[in-house]
């Protein structure tokens, strides 16, 4: 028994109404097979020529996003790399030059709907048929409009052409085979060894191969990668650190200042320092002999363990040696990866206990008596966002005696 199918189309093909075996979904499958096989051959050739075009695309999209293989450089230092061949060294935030300046800047303006429906009605006046007005009344504003962008782009771009300038002409020490040479930011290649000073901008990816410091030890700061404006440690080690600069983030200034302590029952505030700052010249004064229940002695032994308890660096603004440490103490400045440690060894300092020496193996802290106590560092402890605390095992170095007393952990909370 048979039936017809009605649809839009005259003629279809008979199909069995539910016999011989076949359900509802096998009949809609062959009357979907009968409908793509009456298709015109323009509707066919438009599909395919449709899937050719995709396809192709697609094979492009994949080939220029595949992932770069990467292989094993050989550099010889300071004489260049031994094969390959590598981009300059030029920063350039630049959008536009002169052949491509006014089409895209027009390009961005247009890619806009509204933009473009005004081009569209400003280009519709010039058919006499559908003209509603002066043609100046479309197009005026419409130019206005457009060299107000061109001029605030090109002045935009040339502020940046001025930026990218100054950053690639810094000069930069390179050593060669035959001693330094000053050479600009921008003629540095891969395999230069260059000479970057204090407060001054890393060129390039590097890799630290020493420091001034004979811990190999020195001190960067991201803020043109992430914003962050802390001082983060870094030290040459055989496996080698990288430091990176080379993108424009929004700078933010962080600043810390030390307000109250607690001790127990007793709390000093900014305006109460000045006692603990009495307390502390007190304890030192007598040698150290306080009782061990007095205020004096708490005072001093949290004020002792706030100023060694941290990962702080001081620097000096003159190459004082060890010996002139002290009497550059005035001219002492601090680094540390945040900046609530630089404000409580600051803090530490203007109640009398100032940290003068600081590297990886120990540091040095200077009494309101002017006598000068040594620590070994024995276990640092860095602080984590999960325990909000850091610590530190430090090992007592007494001079007169040479003997060594081990104290325990150091634990300030980070608030």
């Amino acid at each position: 028994m048979y039936r017809r199918y009605s649809d839009d189309s005259d003629d279809l093909d008979l199909l069995p109404l539910i016999g011989g075996g076949m359900d509802e979904q096998t009949d809609r499958d062959l009357l979907m097979h009968n409908r793509r096989r009456r298709q015109s051959a323009p509707v066919r050739c438009y599909h395919a020529l449709t899937a050719c075009i995709s396809g192709c695309f697609s094979s492009v999209f994949s080939l220029c996003s595949r992932r770069k293989e990467l292989h094993a450089r050989t550099i010889r230092l300071g004489h260049g790399p031994v094969l390959g061949k590598y981009p300059p060294n030029v920063v350039r935030n630049q959008k536009y030059n002169v052949f491509t300046f006014v089409p895209l800047v027009l390009f961005q303006q247009f890619k806009f709907f509204l933009n473009l429906y005004f081009l569209i009605m400003a280009l519709s006046q010039f058919i006499p048929q559908i003209q509603i007005g002066a043609p100046i009344t479309y197009w005026g504003p419409l130019g206005f409009v457009l060299t107000i962008t061109l001029i605030r782009e090109a002045l935009d771009d040339f502020v940046r052409f001025l930026r990218d300038r100054e950053m690639n002409s810094q000069k930069y020490e390179r050593l060669t085979p035959h001693g330094y040479e000053k050479i600009c930011s921008s003629q540095i290649t891969v395999g230069d060894m260059i000479v970057i000073h204090k407060d001054q901008r890393v060129p390039a990816d590097v890799v630290l191969l020493r420091t001034t410091e004979k811990q190999g030890a020195c001190f960067v700061r991201t803020d043109q990668l992430d914003g962050e404006t802390d001082w983060k440690l870094r030290i040459a080690v055989p496996h080698t650190q990288r430091l990176q600069s080379d993108t424009v983030c929004t700078l933010t200034k962080n600043e810390m200042v030390f307000k109250k302590m607690h001790l127990g029952t007793v709390a000093f505030g900014a305006d109460s320092f000045e006692e603990v700052a009495k307390n502390v010249r007190s304890a030192y004064a007598d040698g150290g002999k306080v009782p061990k229940h007095s205020l004096a002695f708490k005072v001093q032994q949290a004020v002792e363990a706030i100023a060694l308890c941290h990962n702080v660096t001081p620097l000096y603004d003159d190459d004082a040696a060890e010996a002139d440490q002290q009497r550059a103490q005035s001219q002492i400045s601090y680094q540390a990866a945040s900046p609530d440690e630089v404000a409580l060894v600051s803090w530490s300092e203007s109640v009398g206990l100032a940290l003068v020496h600081r590297d990886l193996s120990g540091m040095r802290l200077q009494t309101p008596t002017g006598e000068s106590k040594s620590y070994q560092i024995l276990q640092l402890f860095p602080f984590t966002s999960e325990t909000k605390r850091m610590g530190i095992i430090l090992q007592v170095r007494s001079v007169k005696t040479s003997k060594t007393l081990l104290i325990s952990v150091l634990i300030l909370k980070k608030l």
